[in-house]
């Protein structure tokens, strides 16, 4: 597959920056996955101290603390509702809380999902 990448490249002019970003690629590698059952995935998130420290950027239509709902716009079409702790222009990030996994912070992509703002009952 690398040479696959690489020889796509061949002769054009990014060629050396896919060289370059192969290489970082690689080197990151692709983690390592620890298998769990659904009880230690909640307890894992439950146990979990600190929340990944985002914002919402102005201007995007959206202001922060505002109760949101996500839903993919090509499958599921499940709403996912909590209140709008970040916002990019490639990101969207709901808080939640779950009797079994406590507060946790939903991350998105905003290619594919649709925000609305939530109903007021």
């Amino acid at each position: 597959m690398n040479d696959l990448i690489l020889h796509h490249h061949a002769g054009s002019p990014f060629a050396e920056e896919a060289r370059l970003m192969l290489g970082f690629m690689l080197a990151l590698g692709h983690g390592r996955a620890t298998a769990m059952s659904s009880t230690e995935a909640l307890a894992v998130a439950a146990g979990a101290a600190a929340l990944a420290p985002v914002a919402v950027q102005p201007g995007l239509g959206f202001e922060a603390c505002q109760a949101l709902t996500v839903t993919p716009t090509d499958h599921g079409m499940d709403p996912v509702a909590g209140t709008l702790v970040g916002l990019s222009g490639d990101e969207v990030v709901l808080a939640r809380s779950d009797p079994r996994a406590g507060r946790v912070q939903v991350h998105f992509p905003r290619a594919g999902f649709q925000i609305k703002q939530e109903k007021q009952a």
